[in-house]
């Protein structure tokens, strides 16, 4: 039998099956004596019970029979090397009815039967009291272990004998089936902000993560269209919850379950995070090139409103690699082309929220900072789970500090850092995100009557933004962004003390980085910028032949660019400071070598 591929059902059928199931179950059942393991933590027991009253397997009706072994299949699909013992709360999400999108953009709860899983799964998860007894009958017969710890819920495996059984009468692919079919549908696919919604993701991330270990050691596995279907669902979802290596991994799985049969929103999706992959590691011309072959394709009979939406996601994608190109005309165009319905459906509602923070970001980078802050505050009226929320936050204090309004940049941005780091998110991207225009807001302040209070907050935010980043392997584009922004942002703390010596310092450090990172090319405006500010701390410093090449460096890069607002102040009111002039230069009209440095002395 081993080797061959069986179903559930006809496996449950066998004679040979239940006269095994009969020997093990047809005990009588006594009291339950619990004995600690020698070999266990003294926090953890196994439960021992003895035979003394348990009916039959045999005595039961056929269905019954059937949901033992069904059972006993799908913990020994489970158990893996990795994950040896099987929570009770991850057996039981089966019941849990799963949020997914319909054909018309709109949430449908779905249980197991809804979602095509085989029969016995079905009929497995059918009644709670139903599996409660079959899974107690199970402990006390000795099929399953039951495994208690004092700080989790209980966990289940097979004993030795029932899990050797059925991997003799189930051949690895039949297990493998039933595994990915199980975990590929418990996997939560909507994002939300709950404590239990996050927790239940995190407990599940080792059971998908053998999911995809199973796809690439088996290459020549054959899913059906429904377990690919949410196996590559499941995949996207988790794919923010990994780290970078995983990362790798997922979209490695996810090219490998990439098939034309597959619906097509699915397909977009795929395409999607592919090209928000490439451009997250500065590859945003292979982006490009890949949502085209997407957006080529003919969008004729797309009445599902999920491809339609997996569709106007790929176009703003392409907007945001225009961003990086600083391509604003091919943004517009791109956000132009999707008009949201009246009334729309909910999954219509995201995307015109990804929609409207894309322009609000667009008129912030253009400079139109009123406008951004309008658009800004808009979008936090719309729904918005938590890491979409701390991403539209982070653009506000931005715009804030922008327009002048550093205190209540201050006021939105610092009750939201002290509660993420309450919740012990100190290496989060949302606190990374929100500590940015807090440490921007402190030392605007620089001037006031509390400035050395301010500088002083904003240098231990800077710094601890520093010290994130340096613990932080392979930093994506935004991060790589934002640890030269935190940078210079020391740079400036230093400035506006005057010292000196250290501004210098910190101005080496940003060129460094700027040199590692590949989101800065050598021409780049805040290259530039960065040797503009280096020449001025280098003439208050009297190295004047040091000054003038910087000077001159600055000049070489800035004479072909625009001031750029995609950090705070560095194209605007710092840069005015730093000028000595009364409003941002306009490059390449106004260069700087025709604008007094504030910094030297006439």
């Amino acid at each position: 039998m081993a080797g061959q591929v069986r179903s559930l059902d006809a496996f449950a059928r066998e004679k040979n099956a239940l006269q095994y199931l009969g020997r093990h179950a047809g005990r009588k059942r006594k009291r339950a004596a619990v004995q600690e393991m020698p070999t266990l933590p003294s926090s953890e027991r196994q439960l021992v019970t003895s035979n003394l009253f348990t009916p039959t397997i045999t005595s039961l009706d056929y269905r019954e029979q059937d949901d033992v072994t069904s059972l006993l299949a799908l913990l020994c699909s489970l158990n893996t090397r990795k994950n040896a013992r099987l929570p009770r709360d991850v057996l039981f999400l089966g019941f849990a009815p799963q949020q997914r999108w319909n054909r018309f953009g709109n949430i449908d709860k779905v249980t197991v039967r809804d979602a095509g899983l085989t029969e016995s799964i079905s009929r497995l998860f059918a009644n709670r009291d139903k599996l409660e007894n079959t899974v107690t009958d199970c402990i006390r017969s000795g099929s399953i272990i039951e495994w208690i710890s004092g700080t989790g819920p209980p966990c289940y495996s097979l004993s030795p004998q029932s899990n050797d059984h059925i991997k003799e009468s189930y051949s690895p692919e039949s297990m493998h089936l039933i595994h990915i079919e199980y975990i590929a549908y418990i996997f939560p696919r909507m994002r939300s902000s709950g404590a239990v919604f996050q927790d239940t993701r995190k407990a599940l991330l080792p059971y998908l993560d053998s999911s995809w270990d199973i796809v690439k050691q088996e290459p020549h596995i054959k899913l059906p269209l429904h377990i690919r279907t949410n196996l590559v669902e499941a995949s996207l979802a988790a794919y923010k919850l990994v780290d970078a290596a995983r990362k790798s991994s997922c979209m490695l799985i996810l090219d490998r379950l990439h098939e034309p049969e597959l619906p097509l929103y699915v397909q977009f999706a795929i395409v999607a995070q592919k090209s928000a992959s490439l451009r997250l590691q500065g590859y945003h011309h292979q982006s490009d090139k890949l949502l085209d072959k997407s957006l080529n394709r003919s969008i004729d009979g797309l009445g599902d409103i999920r491809s339609l939406c997996a569709r106007w996601r790929l176009l703003l994608s392409q907007a945001e690699n225009a961003i990086l190109r600083r391509d604003f005309r091919q943004v517009m165009e791109c956000t132009s082309v999707y008009e949201s319905p009246i009334p729309p459906s909910a999954l219509q509602v995201e995307v015109s929220r990804l929609q409207q923070t894309l322009v609000a970001r667009l008129n912030r980078y253009r400079g139109d900072f009123k406008l951004a802050k309008t658009g800004l505050e808009l979008c936090l009226k719309l729904p918005l789970n938590e890491p979409s929320r701390y991403y539209v936050l982070h653009h506000l204090g931005d715009v804030l500090c922008e327009n002048g309004s550093p205190q209540i940049a201050i006021q939105c941005m610092k009750g939201e850092v002290d509660r993420l780091r309450s919740q012990g998110k100190e290496h989060s991207k949302a606190l990374r995100r929100a500590m940015l225009p807090l440490a921007e807001a402190y030392i605007m302040k620089w001037t006031g009557k509390d400035s050395p209070i301010a500088i002083a907050e904003g240098e231990d935010v800077a710094k601890a933004l520093l010290r994130t980043f340096e613990r932080i392997k392979n930093l994506d584009v935004s991060d790589q962004l934002s640890h030269v922004r935190s940078m210079i942002t020391l740079a400036r703390v230093y400035w506006y003390r005057g010292e000196q010596d250290l501004t210098r310092a910190a101005l080496k450090k940003s060129l460094d980085l700027t040199k590692k990172y590949p989101t800065f090319s050598e021409e780049c405006c805040y290259t530039g910028f960065i040797y503009m500010f280096l020449s001025a701390v280098e003439f208050r410093l009297q190295l004047f032949e040091e000054g003038n090449i910087s000077l001159t460096l600055a000049n070489e890069i800035l004479r072909t660019q625009m001031p750029q607002h995609f950090m705070p102040g560095l194209g605007s009111y710092f840069l005015s400071q730093l000028l000595g002039a009364s409003n941002p230069p306009k490059w390449p009209w106004s260069p700087i070598t025709q604008l007094h440095l504030s910094s030297i002395s006439p």
